[in-house]
């Protein structure tokens, strides 16, 4: 099959959570060892993005208007915080899958709550059911993940107004280094990266559960993006979900614009993405990407994720360095992408108001000159 890169296209059943089949997708051409570019990307995005601002697990930051009250980061209460209060169109979350298959909106590697001092043993979410989940949270508590079916299901009714778009990152599972890795190899033309094709068709219990949670949650394809630090995993979830998300390729930062476009055309497909930290995101870079069909989001998450969604550091941080955030938030807006990620969702809204009533005005001032010269001329 991945003789020369190439495969004929075939449908076959993958069991779905519970042991329920779904019909699964295999792509027209796959990344094989010496396998070429295998995708056209879409043409080229004119103009600069919206920089829709997009709440880091849940809300971002500031929450003054909640009265400084902490969130639980990925949690139901914190997704409607920043729907309602921040008035945000999209919410990235992350997500993990159990035992019994339930993909659940949880952020951590690996074990339940990594790294918060919490008493007891570690619960292994891809070992425990979702009820095991759920006891040990309230063992400690503090509110269980939330399925995913149920965060989709809820929001996928339109009596809120805006459409609530969300960007669900793989997270459980990440093996950065091979991310690296395979972004290097698809960036210079590796064709022996043996490693990350396995990656990229191996079992994946999280991709199976995820395609099929998505395939059955209603939402059309526009607003929902799939991400990873892994495009080999990307690739893997293109090939197993019947939908056609955006892939979104977070970090790849080293590789450049050409690498990144090769990245692309290996693995993520027509719909590709790319998440770059702010200093790699000159107006420059976004331009180009965009130019080349790769939509491009920002990412400016603070500090810290043990439970509090980030709250009291990023408030902490937002107090002490407002000047320098708002310097970087303009940088970060006027390099025209797609997505600002941040904890900071409320603040970029506010300054995108501000920088916005700068540009009338001065749009306004040239006008009026403008029309002064042409008057004093006829005169």
């Amino acid at each position: 099959e991945l003789q020369g890169g190439q495969a004929q296209a075939a449908v076959h059943m993958h069991p779905g959570p519970g042991g329920e089949g779904g019909h699964v997708r295999e792509p027209d051409e796959v990344p094989g060892p010496r396998g070429p570019e295998h995708v056209e990307l879409d043409r080229g995005l004119e103009g600069p993005g919206l920089a829709d601002e997009m709440g880091h697990r849940g809300i971002g930051l500031p929450r003054f208007d909640l009265g400084e009250v902490p969130l639980m980061e990925n949690t139901m209460e914190s997704i409607e915080a920043g729907r309602a209060a921040a008035r945000l169109r999209w919410i990235e979350i992350d997500a993990g899958v159990t035992s019994d298959g339930v993909v659940i909106v949880h952020h951590f590697q690996k074990t339940l709550y990594e790294d918060c001092d919490a008493e007891g043993p570690e619960l292994v979410v891809a070992e425990s059911t979702y009820d095991e989940v759920v006891e040990r949270s309230e063992e400690l508590g503090l509110p269980a993940p939330p399925r995913l079916v149920d965060v989709l299901s809820e929001y996928r009714r339109s009596r809120y107004g805006l459409q609530l778009g969300f960007q669900i990152e793989m997270k459980q599972g990440t093996d950065y280094a091979l991310g690296r890795y395979c972004n290097r190899a698809a960036a210079t033309g590796d064709d022996d990266a043996m490693a990350c094709d396995r990656r990229a068709h191996g079992d994946d219990p999280l991709v199976a559960a995820l395609a099929d949670a998505t395939e059955r949650s209603g939402f059309g394809n526009d607003r929902i993006i799939i991400s990873s630090f892994e495009a080999p995993r990307l690739y893997n979830f293109r090939r197993t979900s019947l939908n056609s998300f955006v892939l979104k390729l977070v970090g790849g930062k080293a590789e450049g614009v050409d690498g990144l476009e090769r990245i692309a055309t290996r693995y993520l497909g027509q719909r590709a993405a790319v998440s770059l930290p702010l200093q790699f995101a000159t107006g420059e870079r976004v331009a180009d990407l965009r130019s080349r069909g790769i939509g491009v989001e920002i990412g400016m998450a603070s500090a810290g994720h043990c439970l509090l969604n980030n709250a009291v550091k990023s408030v902490d941080k937002l107090k002490r360095e407002r000047e320098k955030l708002t310097r970087q938030i303009e940088q970060a807006v006027a390099a025209g992408p797609d997505h600002i990620c941040s904890d900071f969702s409320r603040e970029i809204r506010v300054q995108k108001k501000r920088m916005e009533r700068r540009e009338r005005t001065r749009r306004n001032r040239e006008a009026s000159q403008g029309g002064i010269m042409e008057d004093s001329r006829v005169k």
